[in-house]
C-alpha cells in the first residue's frame, strides 16, 4: 500500500523524465537546423529505437487506462461516500490503487507521445532538408 507521499514522489519523478524528454527534442530540433540529413536520420533512428523498445509498455499503459475508466464509470460518488462512511477500507484502498495505477499508466502514455513527437519532428526535420537539397539541385542544374 503506497502512502500519499509514495505516490506523489512517484509522479513527481515521472513529470521530471517527461519534462527532461521534451527539453531534449527542443534541443535536437534546435541542432538541426545545423545538422546534416545523416545526422538528423541518425538521430531519429535512436528515437524510434526508444519508442519501439517501449511500445509493449505504452500499449499496456493504455489498457490499464481504458479499464480504469470502465471502473471509474461504475464508482458513483454516492458509493465513494458510503464507503467512506462505512468506513470500507478495503474497497477504498483498491480504489486508490487503482487510482494510482491509471496515473501511472497515464504518465507512461504521456512519454510514449512525447517520444513519438519527438521522432515526427525530426521526421520533418530531415524530410525539409531532402525537400530543400532538391530545389537547389533544381535550380543548380537549369
Amino acid at each position: 500500500m503506497a502512502t500519499v507521499h509514495e505516490v506523489f514522489a512517484a509522479m513527481h519523478q515521472r513529470l521530471n523524465e517527461l519534462e527532461a524528454s521534451i527539453t531534449k527534442a527542443q534541443a535536437d530540433m534546435t541542432a538541426a537546423a545545423n545538422q546534416t540529413q545523416a545526422q538528423i536520420a541518425a538521430r531519429q533512428a535512436a528515437v524510434k529505437a526508444d519508442l519501439d523498445a517501449r511500445r509493449q509498455a505504452i500499449e499496456t499503459a493504455r489498457a490499464t487506462m481504458v479499464k480504469r475508466v470502465e471502473e471509474r464509470k461504475a464508482e458513483t460518488e454516492a458509493q465513494i461516500q458510503t464507503w467512506k462512511a462505512r468506513r470500507e477500507a478495503d474497497r477504498l484502498e483498491a480504489r486508490a490503487q487503482r487510482a494510482a495505477e491509471y496515473a501511472e499508466a497515464a504518465a507512461v502514455v504521456a512519454a510514449g507521445v512525447v517520444t513519438e513527437a519527438h521522432a515526427a519532428a525530426l521526421e520533418a526535420a530531415e524530410a525539409r532538408q531532402t525537400a530543400d537539397e532538391a530545389a537547389r539541385s533544381a535550380r543548380a542544374t537549369t
